[in-house]
């Protein structure tokens, strides 16, 4: 994940939240705040290094430099400290709004919730450890090896033992989603990113998901398709019956025990062009639960060829077909679960606490955090894809407050 941000900046692996407050804060106090968290989380004072051997993937080492200043900017959009630095930053706008934003390889969505909950005011917990990283390369590089056999030979003992219908249902899935119609006006790619963010009572997406019988998931799915099928209404003739979504899944077994990227990528074809809410978010939780259902089935194979992923990684070309793979999504939708309680930091009352999911290729990643009875969607757009991320926005605003209760 390191590598291919680096050699292909359309991936923008990065996710970031906003943070509200009901009063200013004193910049000296966010930083000493850092100072204590990163103190608590050592991995937070890690930079990146390339490894010693190839074959094996970059290493995480502590920066001999580390400087919380260097990562804390005041009155300005958090930028990355760049390279020879642990890649995450955090910036306070006007003493109220917080930006912080984290590289994706540290964790994954549901790893950062639970490191950034540190973040605020009130006892610590027992933040996820990293992920153990073998003191030698040679030592490293045997057993990534014999990890990777073994989970070969479970996957195949897997494989045999289970229906052959049911692997090819799963692989046949995710095929089909990979290669359907994809968005006509949302293919270019860029580095660039466009960030915007609307609100929704979370009571009426409870509201419209009972009396469904689905899920907040499956409504916020099917909003955010109508929407984006009425932006697409406005700037194209013929708008597709269908988009790539990529919908995450998680591989954790329940409790997020460690802060390494566990979650796996379904593709839908997505209806776009369904024009009935209540039909659109049934075939939704209907796709969603196939897609689940195939990644439990699948998830040896994932698990292996994430192993495999890392160790060519390092190969050349490996990058640019891993780019042109992911890269092939138009959107990517999350929807993560907030804190059960209000928030306070540095003393002030958090008010908003708003999401931006890393694009990982796509033109649109549109990621749900629920917080105090509201849902904050934040969109972090590929300005190069979406010409008009403002007009985005108010379509998917006005998809959101037509929900039906």
């Amino acid at each position: 994940m390191w590598r291919l941000g680096r050699r292909h900046p359309s991936l923008v692996p990065w996710m970031g939240l906003r943070v509200g407050l009901d009063r200013p804060v004193r910049r000296a106090d966010v930083a000493r705040r850092l100072e204590e968290v990163t103190a608590m989380v050592p991995r937070l004072r890690d930079r990146v290094a390339e490894p010693p051997l190839p074959g094996l993937p970059p290493r995480w080492e502590p920066d001999p430099a580390f400087d919380v200043q260097r990562h804390l900017r005041s009155g300005a959009a958090a930028e990355p400290p760049g390279d020879g630095h642990p890649p995450w930053c955090a910036a306070l706008m006007d003493g109220r709004t917080l930006d912080l934003l984290m590289h994706h390889s540290y964790t994954d969505g549901l790893g950062a919730m639970r490191l950034l909950s540190e973040l605020f005011d009130g006892p610590f917990s027992s933040p996820p450890p990293p992920p153990a990283q073998a003191a030698g390369a040679v030592e490293e590089l045997a057993a990534r090896s014999l990890r990777t056999l073994g989970k070969a030979f479970t996957w195949a003992a897997e494989a045999l033992s289970e229906p052959t219908s049911g692997l090819l249902a799963a692989v046949t899935s995710q095929l089909g989603g990979a290669l359907a119609p994809a968005s006509p006006i949302m293919r270019a790619r860029s580095g660039g990113r466009h960030f915007s963010w609307l609100s929704v009572e979370l009571r009426r997406l409870k509201e419209a998901g009972r009396r469904l019988e689905a899920t907040v998931n499956d409504v916020f799915l099917s909003a955010l398709l109508e929407g984006l099928a009425r932006y697409h209404e406005k700037n194209t003739v013929s708008p597709p019956s269908t988009l790539r979504l990529g919908v995450p899944v998680s591989s954790r077994p329940g409790e997020v025990v460690d802060m390494a990227n566990q979650l796996h990528a379904a593709v839908l074809a997505a209806p776009l062009g369904c024009a009935d809410f209540d039909e659109r978010t049934r075939l939704l939780h209907e796709m969603v639960g196939r897609a689940r259902a195939a990644a439990a089935s699948t998830a040896g194979l994932a698990d292996l060829l994430d192993e495999v992923a890392g160790v060519a990684s390092g190969l050349p070309g490996a990058d640019r077909l891993a780019a042109a793979v992911i890269g092939r999504l138009d959107v990517v939708a999350s929807n993560v679960a907030g804190p059960p309680s209000l928030l306070r930091f540095c003393g002030s009352q958090v008010t908003e606490l708003v999401p931006c999911g890393p694009r990982a290729g796509a033109a649109v990643n549109a990621t749900l955090l629920s917080y105090a009875g509201t849902a904050f969607v934040g969109l972090n757009v590929d300005p190069a894809a979406v010409a008009r991320p403002e007009e985005l926005c108010e379509c998917l605003r006005a998809a959101f407050d037509a929900v039906p209760g």
